[in-house]
C-alpha cells in the first residue's frame, strides 16, 4: 500500500475517533477500541464503552490515560461479554468447509496426475503427511487466533516476516515429504482419485454454501444484544443509548457493524 493510501486510512481512523470521543486522546481511544474488538466485542458494545469514557473525560476534564490508565488493560478489565462466534471452536467450525475443500483439491490433484499417466492412484506416505500437516496447521490457527491477530495488529512487520518464513517452511516441507516419503500406503483404480477428489471438493463447497445461506436467513442473533457481563465495573452499568448510535460509526474502525436499524436513538 502506498504512503498516500496509508495516510488516508490513518486520517479516516482519526476522524472516526474524533467524532465518537472528541475529549479522548486519539491514540488511547484507538488502542481501546482495537483491544475490545480483539477480545470479541461487537460494534454496539465498543461504542457504548467508548461513550462512557468520553462522558467521564468531558465532565471531569481528566485525560483518558489519567482516569483509566492503559487502554489495553482497561479494556480487558471491563469483562464485557464477548461474541461466542469468536471462540476457537466457532472459528474451527467456520473453517471446516474450507478444510474439506482443500483436502478434496489435494486428492483431485494427486489423482489427476496418476490418471494422466494411465496408472493406478497411489496414496503415498508423503501425501498423508501433507494433508495431516495442513489440518494440524488450521487447527493451531483456530486455537491461537487471538495471539495471531494481536501480532498482526500490533506488530505488522514482524507478522509479515513470520508469514513469509511460514510459507517457505511449509513449501519446503511439502516438497521433502513428496520426495522422501514415497512409500505407497493405498492403491485404487486410475479414475478413483479424480472422482473422489471432485466429490470431496464439491461436498465442501456445498457445505460452505449451506452455512452461508443459513447465516443469511437467521435473525440478527448476537447483534444488538446486551454485551455487558455480570462482572462489569460500575461506570458501565449505565450504558447510554447513544452507544448504539456510536456502534455504527465504530464499525468504520472495527470493520463490523452490529447495530440493528432503529436502535440509534430515543424512540
Amino acid at each position: 500500500m502506498s504512503s498516500t493510501g496509508e495516510s488516508r486510512k490513518t486520517m479516516g481512523r482519526i476522524a472516526v475517533v474524533r467524532g465518537l470521543a472528541p475529549h479522548v486522546d486519539e491514540k488511547w481511544a484507538e488502542s481501546f477500541m482495537v483491544e475490545l474488538r480483539l477480545i470479541g466485542i461487537e460494534g454496539a458494545g465498543i461504542g457504548a464503552a467508548l461513550s462512557e469514557v468520553e462522558s467521564h473525560c468531558s465532565e471531569s476534564g481528566q485525560g483518558a490515560g489519567q482516569a483509566f490508565g492503559d487502554p489495553v488493560d482497561y479494556a480487558r478489565s471491563l469483562q464485557l461479554r464477548a461474541d461466542g462466534n469468536h471462540s476457537p471452536r466457532a472459528v474451527l467450525r467456520s473453517l471446516a468447509p474450507i478444510m474439506v475443500q482443500v483436502v478434496g483439491m489435494f486428492i483431485l490433484n494427486w489423482g489427476f496426475d496418476d490418471w494422466l499417466r494411465r496408472q493406478q492412484f497411489e496414496l503415498a506416505t508423503g501425501h498423508v503427511v501433507i494433508a495431516a500437516g495442513f489440518l494440524l496447521g488450521v487447527f493451531l490457527l483456530a486455537r491461537f487466533t487471538d495471539s495471531v491477530l494481536r501480532v498482526a495488529v500490533y506488530h505488522p512487520v514482524r507478522s509479515g516476516i513470520m508469514v513469509w518464513f511460514a510459507y517457505i517452511a511449509s513449501t519446503a516441507t511439502c516438497v521433502a515429504a513428496l520426495i522422501l516419503l514415497d512409500e505407497v500406503v493405498w492403491r485404487a483404480s486410475a479414475g478413483w482419485g479424480p472422482a473422489a477428489g471432485a466429490r470431496v471438493l464439491l461436498a465442501g463447497v456445498g457445505w460452505g454454501s449451506r452455512r452461508r445461506d443459513a447465516a443469511g436467513r437467521s435473525p440478527a442473533g448476537h447483534r444488538g444484544r446486551d454485551h455487558r457481563g455480570g462482572g462489569g465495573i460500575r461506570p458501565l452499568q449505565r450504558l447510554p443509548r447513544v452507544g448504539h448510535a456510536a456502534g455504527r460509526r465504530t464499525a468504520e474502525l472495527t470493520g463490523r457493524a452490529t447495530v440493528p436499524p432503529g436502535d440509534g436513538g430515543p424512540p
